[in-house]
């Protein structure tokens, strides 16, 4: 009885130590697609051509 006990403690908490880290790994790499989308918005900003604000709005 004590020994099924433990096993199952242990069963559970692999489980748990698996999902955690296969949590930890998809935030990593969400978090690396993000910076990455970032980055590539950043360039295409930079690279786009600079308007003065005059050019922006209409003259009354």
């Amino acid at each position: 009885m004590l020994v099924g006990f433990c096993l199952l403690v242990f069963v559970a908490g692999y489980l748990w130590a698996w999902a955690w880290n296969n949590t930890a790994i998809a935030t990593e790499e969400h978090f690396r697609q993000v910076q990455a989308e970032k980055q590539q918005q950043d360039s295409f900003r930079a690279a786009a051509p600079q308007l003065p604000d005059s050019a922006a709005r209409p003259q009354p």
